[in-house]
């Protein structure tokens, strides 16, 4: 989160890269012993074969959108390193969803992934809007050229009425 912070635009490459690597880490250490049986926190969350299962296919998937992802925004210019933050802490969320033991667990990992996909929509809002402006911005163009063009034809009309060639 440092790198993208510190590093701007320009550091989304190695955002990406290094975020790839963090989710394969922890997927790696899925596969340990601690990974299968232990409880933490009073009962608040497990580790389970189950568990393990869904987190490495939820790290899998949050690395697959990372990797994907630059082919998206890299067509309109909006490549930038904090949607992989993002990305990351989607999956810390989901995560914790998977291996709750108590409601107060799976309750925190909702809100730690709702927190994200806040973030995310909030971006979407943003393009939405954008998109209408220009939209108002394209009617409002037609208008003013058909107004234009009916100034135009009552011109030549009066120009007719008066005899005036044009």
């Amino acid at each position: 989160m440092l790198v993208a912070a510190w590093g701007g635009e320009a550091s989304s490459r190695v955002v990406n890269w290094l975020a790839v690597l963090t989710l394969v880490l922890a997927g790696v250490a899925l596969s340990t012993s601690l990974a299968n049986g232990p409880v933490a926190f009073d009962g608040l969350v497990r580790a389970d074969a189950f568990s393990a299962f869904a987190k490495g296919m939820i790290y899998a998937a949050a690395a697959a959108a990372i990797l994907l992802a630059p082919c998206y925004f890299q067509t309109d210019g909006r490549e930038r390193p904090e949607y992989t933050v993002l990305i990351l802490f989607s999956a810390i969320g989901m995560g914790m969803m998977v291996s709750a033991g108590d409601l107060l667990t799976l309750y925190v990992g909702l809100e730690m992934q709702k927190r994200m996909i806040d973030m995310q929509m909030q971006g979407v809002e943003v393009a939405r809007d954008m998109v209408e402006a220009a939209q108002k911005q394209v009617q409002t163009g037609m208008a003013a050229h058909q107004a234009g063009e009916a100034g135009m034809k009552a011109m030549k009309s009066w120009m007719n009425l008066w005899g005036v060639r044009g």
